[in-house]
């Protein structure tokens, strides 16, 4: 997870907004430079993801969050 949002939706925000760009002639690339771009933007995305940091921060959200459950109950 990256800001507590899935890599799925980080991914499909990422390839949208590029592709819309080529589609828009605000970017000129080929097929095939699009497709390297996307595979080389999910790669960094999925190694943010999978970092400890952000799954350490992930585990200290959800601690936080049931000790607040409990203090509520």
């Amino acid at each position: 997870m990256i800001l507590g949002r899935s890599l799925t939706l980080w991914t499909g925000a990422v390839a949208a907004v590029l592709n819309a760009a080529v589609l828009a002639n605000l970017v000129v690339l080929t097929g095939d430079q699009v497709a390297a771009l996307n595979g080389a933007v999910f790669a960094v995305l999925a190694l943010v993801a999978a970092s400890d940091g952000v799954q350490v921060a992930k585990g200290a959200a959800a601690a936080a969050r049931l000790a607040a459950k409990k203090a509520d109950a």
